[in-house]
């Protein structure tokens, strides 16, 4: 048997990398620019926190296009659905390029980002539609531990490329990046014949949407989700400032921090591969808040008592292989609610959590959360909640047409 999932996994190796390519794409606009915000705020002219909004307007971006590219390519196939995405994203990144105010940068990100919910929404649909059960988590177990590599790169090439070039410099790395994942997309995928949904988009979402909506369990995985995207969102708009004004961290120094966290990331990821054939999902996901609750605890410590810096890096660390080890098991989870909609439920799912993540970050820029003791004191309370809502998952009757337990929720059969 577990030969067979090896081979299965060694099969599809090439579509593995072609997802992998275009939800790196997705993280590398993301992050990028994270290092040089400072300097994009003193060359535009604005305070920082509209340049934080741009990552913001980014986000949701995502979250509104992914409502539609995920039941469209249901209805329609993947491929061609990722492609318009990917054509969108390339003309709102030369928008930005040539653009020469805050305005420009504004509309072409929340522009970037309606083409960018076809790269994350559509690839793990992608994966869904191969795999399946254990594989399934293994395969998003590798996809997760491969995307550590993105926004490593992403925030190294942007803290040296705003320092010694130009902050404008790396969208058109953007440009180049998107042609690329544009022709690998065109020649080497596949065209995934799904066979399996009405071409009636209105009987789509009656029986597709409106059956998830009905589910407590839907409801669970938008928060446990979008708590994670939360934890990562917190530290990426306050890190870069916190480093830089308290511990005096430059743009190229800040790289150190970002690969720490990567690290920690890809540790998680990798303790997926070897533990989930022990535990069943639930335990496994509520292991993993309590981890993240204790590192933003020991975060908490650090910068409100001035202790000594390794117990940042340390907690830095705790805190990301924590990020790590939740997100294979609560997207593999989020896709077994029902089957035969992965496409549905992707795209339900991300957009309601990138907009919930979208809102959170607004209030959070308009209050003036601006430090690590506030950002621990959120994640502390969160942690608590999802801790609560994961015990309460397992308790929950399977609705009709989700995967049995066997399959979904424990890790290994």
């Amino acid at each position: 048997m577990e030969l067979r999932r090896s081979n299965l996994l060694r099969d599809n190796k090439s579509i593995l990398f072609i997802v992998f390519a275009c939800i790196s794409l997705y993280q590398f606009a993301w992050l990028i620019y994270v290092p040089n915000i400072p300097v994009m705020a003193k060359s535009l002219q604005v305070n920082e926190e509209t340049i934080r909004n741009s990552i913001i307007l980014y986000m949701l971006g995502i979250a509104i296009s992914q409502l539609f590219y995920g039941p469209l390519s249901d209805i329609c196939g993947r491929k061609k659905l990722l492609l318009i995405g990917i054509c969108i994203f390339f003309l709102a990144t030369f928008e930005v390029l040539v653009g020469k105010s805050i305005t420009s940068l504004l509309i072409g990100r929340l522009i970037q980002g309606l083409g960018a919910g076809s790269l994350c929404v559509i690839g793990k649909a992608i994966i869904n539609d191969i795999f399946s059960n254990n594989v399934l988590i293994k395969a998003n177990s590798i996809i997760a531990s491969s995307t550590t590599i993105s926004p490593i790169l992403s925030q190294c090439i942007g803290g040296y490329v705003g320092e010694y070039i130009s902050w404008k410099f790396n969208f058109i790395i953007l440009l180049f990046y998107s042609i690329i994942v544009f022709i690998m997309s065109y020649y080497c995928l596949p065209n995934i014949d799904i066979k399996r949904n009405s071409h009636n988009i209105r009987v789509y979402f009656k029986n597709n949407y409106f059956k998830l909506f009905k589910m407590k369990d839907f409801y669970i995985h938008i928060f446990l989700f979008s708590t994670i995207l939360l934890a990562e969102l917190l530290f990426q708009l306050i890190a870069p400032f916190e480093m830089q004004s308290r511990y005096h961290y430059f743009q190229h120094n800040y790289v150190l921090v970002v690969l720490l966290s990567e690290l920690g990331i890809l540790i998680g990821s990798s303790l997926v591969v070897k533990f989930c054939n022990k535990f069943l999902m639930h335990e496994s996901i509520m292991f993993g808040f309590v981890f993240l609750g204790i590192a933003s605890f020991l975060i908490f410590l650090q910068s409100y008592f001035y202790l000594f810096d390794i117990l940042l890096y340390l907690s830095i660390l705790i805190y990301f292989t924590s990020i790590g080890f939740l997100l294979p098991y609560i997207i593999s989870g989020s896709m077994n609610i029902l089957n035969n909609c992965s496409g549905a439920i992707n795209s339900l799912m991300g957009g309601a959590q990138m907009l919930g993540v979208s809102f959170l970050g607004l209030v959070i820029t308009f209050v003036g959360v601006n430090s690590f003791v506030e950002v621990s004191m959120i994640m502390l309370f969160m942690c608590v909640l999802c801790f609560h809502l994961a015990k309460r998952r397992a308790e929950l009757p399977l609705a009709k047409g989700a995967v049995s337990a066997g399959g979904a929720d424990r890790c290994g059969d």
